[in-house]
C-alpha cells in the first residue's frame, strides 16, 4: 500500500514538472520571440536612419551641383520637393524593397529680416532678437545665422523674457559664435540679423517610407551662398548695374538701383541682409543694401568713390578720388553706423587718387590699408596709406618706383597680418606698363613680380587667407589681340601664370578682354568679373571650380563689371539632427 502511494506522489511530480517545463518553455519561446522581433525592429530601424542620412546627402551632393560646370541653375533648395529623385526615391546602397526616402526642403531666406535687440558681445550664446516671432520671420528651427561677418551656429528659436532675458521678445538659443572660420565680434543695436539656408529633413524607412513601417527622420542646414557684381553700362556711366548670385545663378538686379546713380565701382557685403556700394561718377554716392532694397546716401562734397570695406554695421572705409587743386588731400569716408564723415588726419597734401582699401576686422583695433596712384612726376612712389587705429599716415617710404596700385587684399588669419597689393608700373602709354606686385610681411613692404616683363594691368586681388598655405588669385587687362585675361596664381611661394580659360563642354576659349575684380569662396569657388567685347556683348564673367576657369553668360549686353563681392560657408553642411518621431 505504502508502496502505491509512494508511485502516486511521484508521478504527482513527474506531471507537476512537466507542466513547470512546458510553462517555462512557453515563456521562453515566448521571449525568444520577442527579443527576435525587438532584434529585427532595431536592425529595421537602423537601417532607417542610415537610408535617411543617406536622402540627406544625395540631396548635398544635389545643391553642390550649382557650383558645377556648368553649373546646374535649376538645382535649387526648392526643386529638391518636385524632384523624382527624392520621393520614395531607393538609396544606391540597398536593393529595391529593402528601404526608401523622401527629402523635403525649406529656404530660409529672410527678406524683411531681424536685427538685434540689444548690444551683442563675442561671447554670448543667446542673441536677442527684436521680432515677435523669429519663426513666423521666417527663420528655421536651427541653423546659422550671419551678423555683420561673423557666422553663428543655433541650435533653437526663443520667446520671452524667461529664455531670450533683458526683455527681448525672441532670440537665437545655443548660438556657437565664429562658426566657419569668421571671428567672433561685438555686434551693436540695431545690425540685421541675416539667413540664407535650405533646411532638409529627410525620412528612410524599411521596408518602404509608407505608415506601420520603421522610420527614421533627420534634417540638416546647407547654408547657401550669396553676392553682388556691380558695375556700369558700356560705353556710358548710366545706368548702374547689378546682378544678385543666390547660389545657384546670376539674376539682374539692376531696377532694384536707386536713381540717379551713375556706375558703381566697388562693393562691400557685410551679409546677404547688410551690404554698401560706391558710384565713381563725378557725384559719387553711397548705396546700401538692407536685405529687401538698396537706398542712396549721398556725399558731403561730390567725388568720385573707387573702393569701399566694411568691417560692421557701424565702421567701414570708402576711398576716392580728391578735387583738382594741387593741395587737396586724398579722398577718405568714414562711416560710423548713422553718418558719413570726411577723415584727413594725418593724409598728405597731395592731390593723388585712392583705388582700393581694405581693413583687418580680425584686429583690435581695426587696422587698415588704403593704396592709389604715385604722381605725374616719374620717380614718384605709389600712393600707400596706412590706418592704425587713430590716424591715416603714409608707408610708401621704401618704394622708389612710379606705380599705380589698383587693389589691396591682407590675410587677417594670420599672425602677423600679411598683405598684397597689385597695379601696374606709371610708365606712360601702355606698352611700356607692366604688373606690379607688392608684398606686405607684416612689416615692410616689398616688390613680388620680377617674372613678369609683360604689358600689361592688375586690377584686383584675392587671398582664401584660412588656407596654409596662403593661396591668392590676381586679375587684370591682356596685352593686346589674341591675348587671353591676365590672371595670376599665388601657390604659397611663387606667382604664375593660371589664364586657361574653357567653356562648359571644356573647349578652351581665347578671349581679349579685362578682368576688372576677383572674389572667392573657398579656394575652389571663386568669380572674377570683367569688360564685354564689344557693343552688344555680354561681360565677362568666369567661374574657378578648382580645375578650371569657366565662361559664364550673364542675360545682359553692354554691360561691365566693375566689382564682385561672394559671401558663403566654407563648409555648407553646418548642422545635423535626429527628429524625433
Amino acid at each position: 500500500m505504502f508502496f502505491r502511494n509512494q508511485t502516486g506522489v511521484a508521478l504527482l511530480a513527474v506531471i507537476f514538472f512537466l507542466v513547470v517545463m512546458a510553462f517555462v518553455g512557453v515563456i521562453f519561446i515566448s521571449l525568444s520571440s520577442n527579443n527576435m522581433t525587438q532584434s529585427v525592429n532595431e536592425v529595421y530601424s537602423s537601417r532607417a536612419l542610415y537610408i535617411a542620412e543617406g536622402g540627406l546627402e544625395r540631396a548635398g551632393r544635389y545643391l553642390l551641383k550649382r557650383e558645377g560646370s556648368p553649373p546646374c541653375t535649376t538645382c535649387t533648395c526648392a526643386s529638391i520637393n518636385t524632384s523624382t529623385s527624392f520621393n520614395g526615391a531607393v538609396p544606391a546602397f540597398t536593393a529595391s524593397g529593402s528601404g526608401q526616402f523622401t527629402v523635403t526642403s525649406v529656404f530660409n531666406n529672410n527678406l524683411a529680416p531681424t536685427s538685434l535687440f540689444a548690444l551683442t558681445d563675442n561671447v554670448t550664446t543667446t542673441i536677442p532678437a527684436t521680432a515677435a516671432n523669429l519663426s513666423v520671420s521666417g527663420y528655421a528651427s536651427f541653423g546659422r545665422i550671419m551678423i555683420d561677418k561673423e557666422m553663428i551656429d543655433y541650435t533653437a528659436l526663443g520667446q520671452g523674457a524667461g529664455v531670450c532675458g533683458g526683455g527681448a521678445p525672441s532670440c537665437f538659443v545655443g548660438a556657437v559664435r565664429g562658426a566657419d572660420g569668421t571671428a567672433p565680434a561685438q555686434h551693436v543695436i540695431g545690425t540685421s540679423v541675416a539667413q540664407t539656408q535650405c533646411l532638409l529633413t529627410s525620412t528612410g524607412g524599411v521596408p518602404t517610407i509608407g505608415a506601420g513601417t520603421n522610420q527614421r527622420v533627420v534634417s540638416q542646414a546647407d547654408v547657401v551662398q550669396n553676392g553682388w557684381a556691380v558695375g556700369n553700362t558700356a560705353g556710358g556711366i548710366t545706368p548702374p548695374r547689378m546682378f544678385l548670385w543666390d547660389g545657384s545663378s546670376w539674376a539682374d538686379r539692376t531696377a532694384v538701383a536707386p536713381g540717379g546713380i551713375g556706375n558703381l565701382t566697388s562693393v562691400s557685403m557685410l551679409s546677404p541682409a547688410d551690404g554698401w556700394a560706391v558710384s565713381g561718377s563725378a557725384s559719387g554716392r553711397f548705396i546700401r543694401w538692407n536685405g529687401v532694397n538698396w537706398s542712396s546716401f549721398p556725399l558731403p562734397a561730390a567725388r568720385p568713390l573707387n573702393s569701399i570695406y566694411m568691417n560692421a554695421s557701424n565702421d567701414g572705409w570708402a576711398v576716392g578720388n580728391p578735387g583738382g587743386v594741387a593741395a587737396q588731400q586724398p579722398l577718405i569716408y568714414y562711416w560710423d553706423g548713422t553718418t558719413w564723415s570726411l577723415r584727413k588726419t594725418g593724409l598728405p597734401a597731395i592731390n593723388r587718387n585712392l583705388n582700393s582699401v581694405y581693413c583687418n576686422s580680425n584686429s583690435l583695433p581695426v587696422n587698415c590699408w588704403a593704396v592709389g596712384n604715385a604722381g605725374g612726376v616719374a620717380a614718384q612712389r605709389p600712393l600707400i596709406l596706412y590706418w592704425n587705429g587713430a590716424s591715416w599716415g603714409p608707408r610708401n617710404s621704401l618704394l622708389g618706383i612710379s606705380s599705380n596700385l589698383n587693389s589691396v587684399y591682407c590675410n587677417s588669419n594670420l599672425v602677423p597680418v600679411t598683405c598684397w597689393a597689385v597695379g601696374n608700373t606709371a610708365g606712360g602709354a601702355p606698352a611700356n606698363e607692366r604688373p606690379f606686385i607688392l608684398y606686405w610681411n607684416g612689416a615692410t613692404w616689398a616688390r613680388q613680380n620680377s617674372l613678369l616683363g609683360i604689358p600689361r594691368n592688375l586690377n584686383s586681388v584675392y587671398c582664401n587667407s584660412n588656407l596654409v598655405p596662403v593661396t591668392c588669385w590676381a586679375v587684370g587687362n591682356p596685352g593686346g589681340g589674341g591675348q587671353r585675361p591676365l590672371i595670376l596664381y599665388w601657390n604659397g611661394a611663387t606667382w604664375s601664370l593660371r589664364n586657361s580659360v574653357r567653356n562648359f563642354a571644356g573647349t578652351a576659349v581665347t578671349i581679349n578682354l579685362p578682368l576688372r575684380s576677383v572674389s572667392c569662396v573657398t579656394s575652389n569657388d571663386c568669380w572674377a568679373v570683367g569688360s564685354p567685347g564689344g557693343a552688344g556683348q555680354r561681360p565677362l564673367v568666369l567661374h574657378w571650380n578648382g580645375t578650371d576657369w569657366i565662361i559664364e553668360t550673364l542675360n545682359s549686353q553692354n554691360t561691365i563689371l566693375n566689382s564682385v563681392y561672394l559671401i558663403g560657408p566654407k563648409r555648407p553642411n553646418i548642422a545635423w539632427r535626429e527628429v524625433p518621431q
